[in-house]
């Protein structure tokens, strides 16, 4: 809503103006009062407002000084003049500030309304306005792109993510037009002499202290030309990096129309030839199988991750990712069964696990080996998302993406069962150990505090959280507080004030967009908050964190 303030030196004008309109409904609040102009300059020093209704015949401070002291000072203000005297000159005063009507006591209803639904729709106006300037600068701005690419991976993580706010970011990050095209992803990785850079003998680990290779020292170039081909091409193709696999780039193709798609691929050759020429080694290239809606997004992603890595492996005869299915299953159905075994292994029930995994092995065999393959990477990244929510470091040595080619030697779903319960076998030992070392309750508090860290940009409610955790939400609001000495609200204001003070300090970004990206409701919230904590507001916080680093500078 926007905020009104009302200026007249009789109060009964004033509640007379409250009754006469349904502010509500217009979409308006009226948020101060004041009895002169002098009093009302006071008022909009304290705060924004964006209209003002006011008399012009009041003490102190005269009708016309005191619109002439809001033309100069606070410009973006919109005014409508009241008044029952019928001067011109009043008129003209309303004019030369800009006043956006000018009503004659007594002021009829719907004339009233009429005017403050015109003023509003102005302001609705330069709002809509401003939001695209703003989102046009934030779009080329680096953060942005990150954002971008966080959120991509947000969505193949299956990490949490409420569906009512799922439309709001995929707009905000333009992929809303991405959710019914079929795409494809393509991935794209430097290789040296025709070897992967993951791969890995089985018998040993990366050995960190070993000299860096060529291709390793020119990641960062491939980075950036990468990051570049996807700026001329963002139409059709959208460019990420996934901080697990350092080495790759990831390319999301827009495989929906024939002429999108051979400029596209036309485009990668460009992409490819351009970094064997400039950096010297040509990249390799794996692309999933064509998949159409988010909830397959994951699917494709696997896919072009396997492709790229199994490509040389003779043994497939041709690519495993472009012969598994998109899909069998729903991708919900798929999604709740792996969370189910998970949340087995959480509780410390090994057997319900080991029965959940048998009948998933078992049935995805019965599909087809390459659906077969499929799955096993499926329950597996399962495993590295109940680690990651456990803060549980999860042996590298066990990931498939640095091994993969251990999926072909699994012949049957026996040995599958084996493999898969010997890295979920660590993961419930560390689960055990951690539930012994503090008490239940502890633990899951820290867990909640994990979740709320990395999800504070969302709309995160107690319910939500309790139920998460399978606490009653009176339960667990009196846990959490008791845990923390915070109370669930004020913990989830902190995490998102910390990261809104970095944005703040680090970037340009206005407050709208702060306010949005750290979970805030509207800036205004954002604003009153920020001060109320820190005792100043977010633009001159911002203002000593710049002056603060300008006198840091040497002087020349």
């Amino acid at each position: 809503m926007y905020t009104v303030m009302l200026v007249d030196d009789e109060p009964e004008i004033i509640q007379g103006l409250k009754l006469k309109v349904d502010w509500e409904r217009i979409g308006l609040t009226v948020a101060a009062e004041a009895s002169n102009g002098r009093q009302a300059i006071e008022r909009l020093e304290q705060g924004p407002v964006d209209i003002v209704v006011t008399d012009m015949n009041m003490p102190l401070m005269s009708g016309v000084e005191f619109l002439e002291q809001c033309r100069s000072r606070f410009p973006e203000i919109l005014i409508i003049v009241i008044t029952g005297y019928e001067d011109f000159q009043y008129a003209r005063a309303a004019i030369r500030s800009h006043a956006r009507d000018y009503l004659l006591k007594p002021v009829a209803r719907d004339e009233l309304a009429l005017s403050l639904e015109k003023v509003k729709q102005e302001l609705d106006r330069k709002r809509s306005d401003r939001q695209q300037q703003g989102e046009q600068e934030w779009r080329l701005s680096r953060y942005y792109e990150e954002m971008k690419e966080n959120f991509i991976v947000h969505l193949l993580k299956d990490r949490f993510t409420p569906d009512r706010q799922l439309a709001e970011r995929s707009r905000l990050f333009h992929l809303d037009t991405w959710e019914d095209r079929r795409i494809s992803f393509v991935t794209l990785g430097l290789g040296e002499r025709g070897q992967s850079l993951l791969s890995l003998s089985p018998s040993r680990e990366r050995d960190r202290s070993a000299p860096q290779r060529p291709a390793d020292q020119l990641r960062l170039p491939f980075e950036l030309l990468c990051r570049e081909w996807g700026q001329r091409t963002e139409q059709a193709a959208a460019v990420f990096r996934d901080a697990a696999y350092p080495e790759l780039m990831h390319v999301m193709i827009d495989d929906q129309d024939e002429s999108v798609r051979r400029e596209a691929s036309l485009r990668l050759d460009e992409l490819i030839g351009l970094t064997e020429q400039l950096v010297g080694i040509r990249p390799l290239l794996g692309q999933g199988p064509s998949v159409q809606g988010m909830a397959c997004w994951k699917d494709g992603y696997i896919g072009a991750l396997l492709d790229w890595n199994l490509q040389e492996k003779q043994q497939l005869h041709g690519s495993l990712a472009n012969q598994m299915p998109a899909s069998t299953d729903h991708p919900q159905s798929m999604r709740d069964r792996t969370q189910e075994m998970n949340l087995c292994l959480a509780k410390g029930d090994s057997e319900a696990y080991d029965r959940l995994l048998q009948a998933e092995l078992e049935q995805a065999f019965r599909i087809s080996r390459p659906y077969f393959a499929k799955t096993i990477f499926r329950i597996c990244i399962g495993l590295e998302h109940l680690a990651h929510e456990h803060r549980l470091a999860s042996d590298e040595h066990d990931r498939l993406w640095i091994r993969p080619e251990l999926v072909l030697g699994l012949r049957g779903t026996e040995e599958a069962f084996a493999f898969i319960r010997e890295i979920a076998s660590k993961l419930y030992r560390q689960l055990q150990k951690q539930s012994a070392e503090t008490s239940d309750d502890g633990s899951r508090i820290r867990q909640a505090q994990h979740w709320i860290d990395e999800n504070y940009m969302y709309d995160l409610s107690l319910t939500d959280i309790a139920e998460r955790f399978n606490y009653h939400p009176s339960y667990f609001s009196e846990l959490f507080k008791n845990r923390t000495g915070q109370t669930f609200i004020g913990y989830v204001t902190e995490a998102r004030m910390k990261q809104a003070m970095h944005l703040l300090r680090h970037t340009e970004l206005n407050l709208w967009d702060i306010a949005e990206l750290t979970g805030f409701s509207n800036a205004s919230y954002f604003s009153s908050k920020f001060k109320k904590l820190h005792g100043i507001a977010p633009s001159e916080y911002r203002q000593r964190q710049s002056e603060k680093n300008d006198s840091a500078l040497p002087k020349k």
